[in-house]
């Protein structure tokens, strides 16, 4: 090939082949873009429901310690409102090994079938004494 042939090749441009070829490398690093940045969001959204279950749990133990009486052993189930939502919860009391300390079990679910808890979350509350 001579260098007049060359050069008039470097002036008119990519080859369909090259275009192409260039096209599919972008395409194949774009899906990798968008995958990635869906994977970030869902990931996210996750944990900021999970954080918000967390405070429903976390209320829910609290609302037992703060309560003038002894808590009883048993279940109890009901439904809350935060962040826009309505969030549903079992909560469970049960006797320990200390005679003056329950633990209190509270899992929180997104939904009303209650199938899988976004949260779990324990805590103990004892009893006070008068003095």
């Amino acid at each position: 090939m001579s260098v007049a042939a060359s050069l008039q090749r470097a002036e008119g441009g990519f080859s369909l082949i090259e275009v192409l070829v260039a096209m599919v490398v972008l395409a194949a690093a774009l899906t990798a873009v968008i995958q990635s940045t869906t994977a970030a969001s869902s990931s996210q959204q996750r944990l900021a429901e999970a954080s918000v279950a967390r405070w429903v749990a976390s209320n829910q133990i609290a609302l037992l310690r703060a309560a003038p009486g002894w808590p009883k052993v048993g279940l109890d189930q009901g439904t809350t409102q935060m962040a826009q939502r309505t969030w549903y919860w079992r909560r469970s009391v049960s006797a320990t090994a200390e005679p003056d300390m329950r633990r209190i079990d509270v899992q929180v679910y997104s939904d009303a079938q209650q199938e899988q808890p976004v949260v779990r979350l324990s805590g103990f509350v004892g009893r006070r004494q008068r003095g």
